[in-house]
């Protein structure tokens, strides 16, 4: 399946089924994974951005796995994705191509926060 940057950011059905397990888009649980997601993911991006200037594989392939992981449990397919195409470029010893891909994941986290941060406004305040 081939992913372009008009499909929805998030796996709906992946979401509503942790909105469920959450009890529901406004629960405190809920709000805090989101949050949690949020912060954890921008501090790998950062962390990854560092490894790369660095040329730091290693460390870049441990931000970007765990990325890939938590990203899933919010349905954030394209970063998944993304992330697996880094891994496999560092596994195959090409960190510069690898580095390249970290502006469209950093546009894709982009989307997906915004996303989030949409269906937490629908909660209380």
């Amino acid at each position: 399946m081939h992913e372009t940057s008009s499909d929805p950011p998030l796996d709906a059905l992946i979401l509503a089924e942790l909105r469920h397990e959450m009890g529901g888009a406004e629960s405190p649980d809920f709000q805090e994974a989101v949050e949690l997601y949020l912060k954890d993911a921008a501090l790998r991006l950062v962390a990854m951005e560092k490894a790369a200037t660095q040329q730091l594989g290693e460390k870049m392939a441990q931000e970007t796995h765990a990325l890939r992981g938590t990203s899933g449990y919010v349905g954030a397919r394209k970063i998944q994705m993304l992330c697996l195409q880094i891994e496999s470029l560092i596994q195959g010893n090409e960190l510069g191509r690898a580095s390249q891909l970290l502006a469209e994941l950093k546009k894709e986290f982009e989307r997906v926060r915004h996303a989030l941060q949409a269906i937490g406004t629908h909660g209380p305040a």
